[in-house]
């Protein structure tokens, strides 16, 4: 059997700041173990009547074994920050770089000062084992006795409870966890010992006098710490006593998974003028992801990842996908409960695999979204030089609701009796110009076949079925061979003449060519039928996001004929 403490939020929200005061999204086993321990010392020393009342045995048997014990797997909801616009709390931060707050001449730093996390689910801490039946049964009684997690405006109703085996969603500890593996979560647990240093530091603090001003000083006023401040142990010792185990997210493992991207964020807007809904056009989606990734950018601040800006150390090898941001009409064949009428929505992806997104980069999107109330986008608007000269406004959207999504299960799943095909939406952009045909050995042409096999092979480069160290016109060639030999096919591919070819870009090297394109594509099994995907120059960026089609089956496509092997383009 296993045991789980389920922690449900009354008010479903969660508040509460790490031992760094920064804003917690969930409360971390620590946070769990110190509330048994209130909970525990205030029922003996209201048994006894005495304020200095101590353990029983059995609670001293059951805070050590949640001390050797952390839990073995987590449940948590669905969660996203909310609130903390209004209040605001003043902080001296430090000198930084950015502007020297907390000094003699400087004001210190506003932040919100009551931002908490909106929590769809109870948050459940399982143990593979369960222990006695006498430490279950004062657990139960000690969860009745907490009040809250967190802060007190975050109140909570603990239950234990046991099942025959721990749910398949839930985060599994990574004990095997191997040095700077990605999809990890870290979670503060208590270390054998944490009880007492935190009895001892209650004793210390517990001095009964009434404070004032120059008792709380910490030196004297010739300067010198004060005796009381000298004898004084270590306030760290309490937060050493306390270790952090890494856990892996739903569905990731030590090796790499199979989406493109496995984060993703739903941010619902609506027009701020006029009634009409918002559906911005095909050539303005590009502009309008550039300025949703730069208000995020801009939230977050120099503290901001490379898989969320995208600049990398020159000579670090980039993952195939970084941070992206995508337009989704309504209309759309969306899983049911995120299906919208009227407006579209903006999507926005991030990947945790292959030295991608960290946590911390996941919290910083995640935070930025939570604080964004309006977008504004603008298209820049280029001289015969090539210089943007101005920004023409495209318009402004409210932003009215942020949910976490699965990116793994974003559409419908595939009509019966069909197969499930997908087109560009509203188009792809070639990313490479075509190889070089002037070689004696490249007698094939290249085709716009060749052109989206490549565009699927730069998505999943990062495969080991895919990835290749050959360079220029070999490169092509050989990616795009592999992408066909993992059983991609490409049906009814053709160029795209656009009327402005150029707003469909984010950034092209200076000569080369845009070539837009469509097509029908066939993944064969090696991606999921319902995660998204997105292919092309301007992928992360509003382009090339693929909408699925279901095809009846048998479906009767032109093949493209398959690459000759070492057909490759001696001018590399």
């Amino acid at each position: 059997m296993s045991f789980a403490i389920a922690a449900s939020f009354l008010l479903d929200t969660y508040q509460g700041h790490d031992r760094y005061g920064n804003i917690e999204l969930y409360p971390a086993p620590l946070r769990l173990f110190s509330a048994i321990v209130a909970a525990a010392y205030t029922t003996a020393r209201r048994s006894a009547g005495n304020a200095d009342a101590s353990l029983s045995d059995g609670d001293v048997r059951m805070l050590t074994w949640l001390e050797h014990t952390p839990p073995d797997a987590i449940e948590l909801p669905a969660a996203i920050r909310c609130g903390g616009r209004g209040a605001r709390a003043f902080r001296r931060k430090g000198w930084t770089q950015q502007a020297l707050v907390g000094g003699p001449d400087r004001p210190d730093a506003a932040e919100p000062a009551a931002a908490r996390s909106a929590l769809d689910g109870p948050i459940v801490w399982w143990w593979k084992r369960d222990p006695d039946r006498d430490i279950i049964r004062r657990l139960g009684d000690l969860c009745g006795e907490v009040p809250y997690l967190g802060e007190t405006g975050s109140p909570v109703v603990l239950t234990g409870k046991t099942a025959e085996r721990i749910p398949e969603g839930a985060l599994v500890r990574a004990d095997d966890a191997g040095i700077g593996e990605r999809g990890l979560i870290a979670f503060d647990v208590p270390a054998p010992g944490r009880a007492e240093a935190l009895q001892r530091q209650f004793l210390l603090n517990r001095s009964g006098r009434v404070p004032t001003l120059a008792a709380d000083r910490a030196t004297a006023a010739d300067g010198r710490p004060k005796k009381n401040e000298r004898d004084r142990p270590d306030p760290w010792t309490v937060e050493r006593v306390l270790e952090q185990v890494p856990y892996r997210r739903p569905g990731s493992c030590s090796v790499a998974s199979d989406l493109p991207w496995n984060v993703g964020f739903l941010v619902r807007v609506s027009p701020v003028d006029g009634p009409r809904p918002w559906r911005p056009e095909p050539d303005a989606r590009c502009d309008w992801a550039v300025a949703l990734h730069q208000a995020i950018v801009s939230r977050i601040g120099p503290d901001a990842g490379p898989a969320i800006t995208g600049r990398y150390v020159p000579g670090t090898l980039r993952p195939a996908n970084t941070m992206a941001v995508q337009v989704l009409d309504a209309g759309l064949p969306l899983r049911s409960d995120l299906r919208c009428d009227g407006n579209a929505s903006l999507l926005v992806l991030l990947s945790t695999e292959r030295d991608g997104a960290t946590s911390d980069d996941v919290d910083g999107v995640q935070a930025a979204l939570a604080g964004l109330s309006e977008i504004r986008a603008g298209r820049p608007v280029l001289s015969t030089a090539g210089i943007v000269v101005r920004r023409e406004p495209l318009g402004r959207v409210r932003v009215d609701e942020v949910s976490q999504v699965d990116p793994g299960r974003l559409w419908a799943p595939v009509s019966h009796g069909s197969s499930r095909w997908w087109t560009p939406q509203p188009l792809a952009v070639a990313e490479t110009r075509a190889p070089n045909r002037s070689g004696p050995r490249s007698r094939r042409p290249w085709t716009v076949d060749d052109a989206l096999r490549v565009a699927v092979g730069n998505l999943l480069r990062d495969r080991p079925g895919v990835r290749t160290t050959a360079h220029g016109d070999r490169r092509l060639r050989e990616l795009s061979q592999r992408v066909h030999d993992l059983g991609v096919r490409i049906g009814g591919a053709h160029s795209a003449y656009p009327r402005h070819p150029e707003r469909y870009v984010h950034h092209v090297r200076a000569g080369s060519p845009i070539t837009p394109l469509q097509g029908m594509i066939h993944f064969g099994g090696i991606l999921s039928d319902t995660a998204v995907t997105a292919i092309g120059q301007s992928r992360h960026f509003g382009v090339g996001l693929l909408v699925p089609v279901d095809l009846p089956d048998p479906v009767e496509v032109a093949w493209t004929p398959e690459p000759v092997s070492g057909e490759e383009s001696d001018n590399e």
